[in-house]
């Protein structure tokens, strides 16, 4: 698995090559389509190598920057990427993006489920073709369905030529549940009944 710690660190002037970021589908899931966004890019005029692809200079953030910063409670743009960082190789069942694990009750799962509607090229066959190093999201797509968000991490290998990512999506099938509005009474034939359907 791709680390996204030091190795973030990297040279900018050595020339990269492309790199396939492949979704494998859920189990019994076979028609899913995908979409994504890269949401951190290299920078070699920032000291961490890193920024968010809307980041300003100015205070004014674009959505994606003020979502991490607001969501990770970051001081700045360069704040919330180290902590994207500490998140992302978090090996808990909570914050295991790389694997489709987010947990939706989560400050992080709340960022990612805020900015996934952005998330909008097409995946073609379930394979993402990357020119550039970064950290992409990835949106699983299906009716019926509930889709985890997912992190994809391309990195630079020791000769600058990127290298491959994997990741595995999550999905868990919608289920309807009617609760009846009854408090222990006794319904006849014909008494109109209510209930909630979530």
């Amino acid at each position: 698995a791709a680390i996204l710690a030091a190795t973030m660190i990297m040279g900018m002037s050595v020339t990269t090559f492309a790199a396939d970021i492949t979704i494998t589908n859920p189990e019994d899931v076979n028609d899913a389509t995908y979409t994504y966004m890269q949401i951190v890019e290299p920078d070699p005029s920032s000291p961490i190598g890193w920024k968010f692809v809307d980041e300003s200079d100015t205070d004014t953030q674009g959505p994606i920057t003020q979502a991490f910063i607001d969501g990770l409670n970051a001081t700045d743009a360069d704040d919330a990427i180290e902590k994207l960082k500490d998140i992302y190789n978090e090996s808990s069942a909570n914050y295991n993006a790389e694997q489709g694990v987010v947990n939706a009750s989560s400050d992080f799962g709340d960022i990612l489920n805020s900015i996934q509607n952005r998330a909008n090229e097409p995946v073609i066959a379930n394979t993402i073709e990357t020119s550039e190093a970064g950290l992409y999201l990835i949106v699983g797509h299906k009716t019926g369905y509930t889709w985890i968000p997912m992190l994809a991490y391309v990195d630079n290998d020791d000769d600058g030529s990127l290298v491959n990512a994997e990741v595995t999506a999550k999905a868990s099938k919608d289920q309807v549940k009617k609760v009846v509005d009854q408090t222990g009474q006794s319904v006849m034939e014909g008494d109109k009944v209510t209930y909630t359907v979530t």
